[in-house]
């Protein structure tokens, strides 16, 4: 991603280079018109500061190209990454739910001393857990 901004680092500032070239040969174009008398000296500066003009605007109009460009990148970029984490959450969501139903689908195949030996296990987890809330309990009970 970062070449794409140095990329269009890179038009707006031949952009800006070509349009202050262009004004500074213009500026050159003009004094030759003035030293040979083709026009006056305030002539010359006239079409002077208008050609100064132009290309400042130029560059200014290349410059909000370019920031525009960038913002609409950003968001681009942005809306990108939004997406890709829904994505992730979607996917772990589906995930999740593959692993239940193969468990569930498990269940069923066990006889029943396999089942009794789930039963246990999940019991036991249960009491594991249950501390925690117990003491969370009592602590309410208590104020």
């Amino acid at each position: 991603m970062a070449n794409i901004g140095e990329d269009l680092k890179k038009v707006l500032m031949a952009g800006i280079g070509a349009a202050a070239l262009t004004a500074e040969k213009s500026k050159e174009l003009v004094e030759k018109l003035v030293e040979k008398g083709m026009m006056t000296a305030e002539q010359g500066k006239a079409l002077a500061a208008k050609l100064a003009d132009a290309a400042e605007k130029a560059a200014r109009k290349s410059k909000e190209m370019f920031d525009k460009l960038v913002a609409k990148g950003e968001e681009s970029i942005r809306q990108g990454r939004e997406r890709s984490e829904e994505l992730r959450r979607v996917m772990e969501e589906k995930k999740k739910e593959k692993m239940l139903a193969d468990i569930l689908d498990s269940l069923d195949q066990l006889d029943a001393e396999a089942r009794e030996a789930v039963r246990r296990k999940l019991a036991e987890m249960q009491a594991d857990a249950a501390p925690g809330a117990d003491a969370a309990a009592e602590k309410e009970e208590t104020t």
